[in-house]
């Protein structure tokens, strides 16, 4: 049991550990080990039953039990990203709001599409001083915004950076007068909302990507053979 969690997590000691218990960011999860959604449950159903001893009481541990928990949890976080993402993509009035309840899930939300949706302005808009700009800004404060545990509004902190950036300190000195950071920060916002768009339609499949994970959950726990 413990060998999945440690892959899952990079491996590593009790203080890791307890970091991850308040961890708030991205990247957490070794994806050279678990390269699809699937991977991780794989891993924990083929880990043995174990019974372990926690100040005097016995707890046991069963892979299948614990999978089928995980994959309830996931499809109630599934519906309400579906709800954060439309909210995302257009804010209306009587429109369902994210949970307060869940504030981390819509600022993890909200960082990951603005990293997502920066990439796919760099890699695919006409390359201009404008996206000099942007560029040269990711790459100085990604890993302070992006990487790893992060603050709440990282998101929000990384645009108004980009607004209120001096342009001198990142261009040349022929480009910095055709800059329009609003231009970069709308067009942005523009490739985020098309990107909720496409991650609810991903939503909305991601139960029946689990349907296989639960035939070999169920059958681990009926003890079937497969």
């Amino acid at each position: 049991m413990q060998s999945a969690f440690d892959r899952a997590t990079q491996g590593g000691s009790k203080d890791e550990e307890i970091k991850l218990l308040s961890y708030h960011g991205l990247s957490a999860i070794n994806t050279t080990l678990f390269p699809s959604w699937n991977s991780y449950f794989e891993a924990l159903l083929e880990e043995q039953d174990v019974t372990i001893v926690k100040f005097e009481y016995e707890i046991d541990i069963t892979p299948s039990s614990l999978c089928s928990r995980l994959i309830s949890a996931n499809g109630q976080g599934n519906d309400q990203y579906r709800t954060n993402l439309l909210f995302l993509y257009q804010p209306m009035d009587g429109e369902p709001l994210p949970s307060p309840l869940r504030k981390g899930n819509f600022d993890l939300l909200m960082l990951f599409t603005l990293q997502e949706s920066i990439h796919r302005v760099l890699n695919t808009a006409e390359d201009d001083a404008d996206l000099t700009l942007l560029r040269n800004i990711y790459v100085e404060k990604r890993d302070s915004y992006f990487v790893g545990s992060v603050d709440y509004g990282r998101a929000e902190d990384f645009l108004v950076e980009l607004l209120e950036s001096s342009c001198s300190g990142h261009l040349q000195d022929e480009e910095v007068a055709s800059v329009d950071p609003l231009r970069v920060v709308k067009l942005v916002l523009h490739t985020q909302a098309t990107m909720a768009m496409e991650l609810i339609e991903v939503a909305l499949e991601t139960p029946n990507e689990h349907l296989e994970i639960r035939r070999r959950q169920l059958q681990r726990l009926l003890q079937i053979e497969t």
